[in-house]
């Protein structure tokens, strides 16, 4: 009686959605220095827990629910579908704040294939169930469907991984006395949600917390609800024609598809238990000395410019190809990459684990 009484099934659960919605937020918005207040100031975060948390809930429960291993395609295809919203709430995929690049009928391509192709599939969507999987699912498997090296680390590769972040979310922000407010509250909200919703008994799946019934119905309704309030009323200035629309529609149609194909091939990744990092005052510092002093230098700016765009359009372009290659090709079903590439690289690190790499030429 006292275990069903101190963690019911509805504990778990919605303190599950919230520490989720919470990741999306920090991985999308917090990181990128477009919300930097995301967790700090309330009615910022209610508008960003309805966008980032509502999308997340609904997309994950859709995957999950018809796949318990999904392929990081399905994921990645679902995370895409999310990125959309930014052509109808934001509406900065028709008109972005910055120097536009490229634009066809109207649509800002490059911030598109970035915002869709990457920055949303991955910080706002698959991070996020990445983490929460570790903290919630007695056997991970989502981060198994990365190369080992991104997925355990060297010390070299983790403190590169440490610094960039560090860097670009200076550089992003640019404004040091924001950065000495952001970095130390989102840590100790981070810290209060690892203490108070992780409850201490792990689940099968993440299928079995994710929302159901009458909680997703509520869910979905909270995320049409952001459509019909901000369409209108965020930055009506900008006009968005029905010609340009039917563009849209039918990249939510092709997104749709590429979801629902790959969603039949079910992923045969390992199961990965990454070690939780320590979360310490003087790492957290760390990570503020190096934001603060990237940004104030303004070449800094330009490297998370090259970084994270440039290499956003190489990860959207050979994720599309995946997604293609795993709904309609003949790939291994369950591949990393729908390619032998995933296939490749495990056999690298099998024979470096038994050192034997060298017999590789």
């Amino acid at each position: 009686m006292k275990k069903l009484a101190v963690f019911p099934r509805e504990f778990k659960s919605r303190h599950a959605w919230l520490l989720l919605t919470i990741l999306s937020i920090v991985f999308a918005e917090v990181l990128s220095g477009s919300a930097p207040f995301g967790l700090l100031n309330p009615p910022e975060f209610l508008f960003l827990a309805a966008v980032y948390g509502g999308h997340l809930l609904v997309l994950a429960t859709f995957v999950f629910r018809r796949n318990r291993v999904p392929t990081l395609a399905a994921l990645w295809t679902a995370g895409a579908i999310f990125g959309m919203y930014e052509f109808y709430i934001t509406k900065v995929l028709w008109d972005n704040p910055w120097d536009p690049v490229v634009v066809t009928q109207g649509i800002e391509v490059l911030t598109t294939v970035v915002l869709v192709g990457f920055w949303h599939p991955f910080m706002a969507f698959i991070a996020p169930l990445v983490v929460g999987e570790q903290l919630l699912v007695k056997d991970p498997h989502i981060a198994g469907l990365f190369p080992k090296w991104l997925r355990q680390p060297k010390r070299w590769v983790a403190v590169v991984l440490f610094v960039t972040v560090a860097t670009n979310q200076g550089a992003l922000t640019a404004n040091p006395g924001v950065l000495a407010i952001v970095v130390p509250g989102t840590a100790l909200v981070l810290a209060w949600a690892a203490r108070h919703l992780v409850p201490p008994e792990k689940v099968e799946s993440l299928a079995d917390i994710l929302p159901r019934g009458k909680p997703l119905i509520g869910v979905g309704l909270v995320v049409a609800a952001t459509y019909l309030l901000f369409i209108p009323t965020w930055r009506p200035e900008v006009s968005i024609p029905v010609e340009r629309q039917a563009i849209v529609w039918f990249i939510y149609v092709v997104l749709a598809v590429l979801l629902v194909c790959n969603l039949r091939n079910p992923a045969a990744p390992p199961t990965v238990r990454i070690p939780h990092p320590m979360v310490t005052r003087r790492r957290v510092f760390q990570f503020l000395a190096i934001a603060v002093t990237a940004s104030v230098i303004p070449l800094t700016q330009v490297y998370a410019v090259v970084t994270i765009w440039g290499g956003a359009v190489i990860v959207a372009a050979v994720m599309m190809a995946s997604a293609v290659r795993g709904a309609f090709g003949s790939g291994r079903p369950g591949s990393v990459l729908g390619t032998g590439l995933e296939s490749n690289l495990r056999r690298l690190d099998d024979l470096n684990d038994e050192g034997l790499a060298s017999t590789v030429e």
